[in-house]
């Protein structure tokens, strides 16, 4: 199973992955993925050393399983263009009538 945990050098990635390990969850291929600041750093899983990539949607892909912190999610949805497309998304459904 591909699995990738996003913010795999902050506390909840390095607890995350410390409990993959513990639990022996069926990993095949490991990605850790973090922000810009971090990515080249590696971490250790399954007793081998893996290079942290930067979080984008080309390295999530294909993953079976992503963990990712709620702050991760939090700031994924509140984004400016999504503040924008919701607000153009309002203001034409006011203007359909339809309620």
């Amino acid at each position: 199973m591909k699995v990738a945990v996003v913010g795999v050098t902050g506390a909840v990635g390095r607890e995350i992955t410390r409990i993959l390990e513990e639990r022996s969850f069926p990993v095949d291929t490991f990605v850790p993925l973090a922000s810009a600041r971090s990515a080249g750093r590696t971490v250790r899983f399954a007793n081998d050393e893996h290079e942290v990539r930067e979080l984008s949607l080309e390295a999530l892909a294909g993953a079976d399983v992503a963990t990712i912190p709620f702050k991760v999610i939090q700031q994924l949805v509140k984004h400016p263009l999504t503040d924008k497309g919701l607000e153009g998304f309002l203001s034409d459904w006011k203007k359909s009538g339809r309620s």
